[in-house]
């Protein structure tokens, strides 16, 4: 598998305000990744490559402190899926 080439025309990850997860505290749906999308690594394991990374959703005032940080994971074989 590889070489691996970073994609010049497009963001590795970019945010996705479709992602849903209902938060299993609060029974709400919570729009995980609509803000941003941070910090991602990826490694590759019997054939497929998993994606870990930082999300943001859009919740709270746009100051420091106030969004709540998830990280996620995305695993592909032959290449990328959400």
């Amino acid at each position: 598998m590889g070489p691996f080439v970073r994609p010049v025309d497009a963001p590795i990850i970019e945010p996705n305000p479709k992602a849903v997860f209902t938060d299993p505290i609060l029974g709400k749906a919570v729009h995980w990744e609509a803000l941003h999308t941070f910090n991602p690594a990826a490694i590759v394991r019997e054939g497929k490559v998993y994606v870990l990374y930082r999300a943001e959703d859009d919740s709270g005032a746009m100051v420091i402190g106030m969004h709540t940080s998830r990280w996620a994971w995305r695993r592909a074989r032959m290449g990328f899926t959400s």
